[in-house]
């Protein structure tokens, strides 16, 4: 069943599924390219009025949508943490 921002079902339910997964892309440019590669494969920006700005200024993400309702969010990595050295870490 895809996620429609109902409350959170109970975590032991078994008919839970994942329906929204977020992934780390490389800079703004991949999310650029990504979104529009999407478009071509039955994706669209969940919230198109504020792409790529809709998780605040100072993050720049595409949220994707397909017709099923499963969601895909795209986030830049901050140049800060883009040390090929070191794992990223999320606070």
């Amino acid at each position: 069943m895809p996620h429609r921002h109902w409350p959170d079902p109970e975590p032991t339910d078994p008919t839970l599924k994942t329906s929204y997964l977020a992934f780390h892309v490389e800079d703004d440019t991949a999310i650029d390219r990504l979104a529009t590669d999407a478009a071509r494969h039955g994706w669209h920006l969940t919230f198109p009025d504020r792409h790529p700005h809709a998780g605040g200024a100072q993050h720049y993400a595409a949220y994707l949508e397909n017709d099923d309702g499963f969601e895909v969010e795209l986030v830049a990595i901050n140049p800060s943490q883009r040390n090929r050295d070191q794992p990223i870490h999320r606070s």
